[in-house]
């Protein structure tokens, strides 16, 4: 009997390093800036099981933030076993870097589902693959708890030079993931998504002009002072 898709997950290991300045989502030997991760979820077919909200929802809250305790998951006997939603990068641009450029993590094994990508016009011509996910001393990553009942991570990578990017393009498409969800008993859980290669955005001119403006006024009350 299938239960509601890890509707009541505890602690994952996606780690947080410390450091307010530079918090970083570690999932196995991958490492994620917040800026690197995207921040944009909108469902765009079906509805989800939203981890979040602890209900189905066509409008699901952040998905892929670096929580580790939001994802969305498929949900067949609901009539939702396929469903697809747009991924959007605010503060980061992904590059067509050297080998992946966005990897997207799931949660238990996935080898009977599959996922399918769109970006602009260019969809994936083949099946992508799941792999597992693991430190780097080869440790298969856990998404919470201890065997027997550990959910493991999945992870599929994604290249840019399969959808037409040149060498070092940015790429200005959101990303459409497809969940389908082809075993009854695994639901398709995207838990996060993460730029390998890419540039931060840079922050506009008008704002630094206005930190500036704001040092100079420290330094006028200082004086007055």
């Amino acid at each position: 009997m299938k239960t509601k898709p890890f509707a009541r997950m505890g602690a994952i290991v996606f780690g947080v390093l410390s450091g307010a300045a530079s918090a970083a989502t570690v999932v196995g030997t991958y490492s994620f800036e917040d800026a690197d991760l995207a921040d944009q979820a909108v469902l765009t077919s079906g509805q989800v099981w939203d981890s979040t909200t602890g209900a189905y929802t066509a409008t699901p809250a952040a998905l892929t933030d670096g929580n580790a305790a939001t994802y969305a998951s498929t949900y067949p006997s609901a009539g939702y076993s396929n469903v697809t939603m747009n991924l959007g990068f605010g503060k980061t641009q992904i590059t067509n870097g050297p080998g992946a450029d966005i990897a997207l993590f799931f949660l238990s094994q996935q080898s009977t589902n599959d996922v399918n990508v769109t970006i602009g016009s260019e969809s994936n011509a083949s099946r992508l693959l799941f792999s597992n996910v693991y430190n780097s001393v080869g440790t298969q990553q856990v998404a919470f708890g201890v065997a027997p009942t550990a959910v493991y991570f999945s992870v599929i990578e994604i290249n840019l030079d399969d959808y037409g990017f040149d060498p070092n393009a940015v790429m200005n498409d959101v990303l459409s993931v497809n969940l389908v969800e082809n075993d009854p008993t695994i639901a398709v859980s995207l838990s996060m998504a993460g730029a390998i290669n890419n540039t931060v955005v840079p922050v506009p001119a008008a704002v630094w002009l206005f930190g500036s403006g704001l040092v100079g006024l420290a330094g006028i009350a200082r004086k007055r002072a």
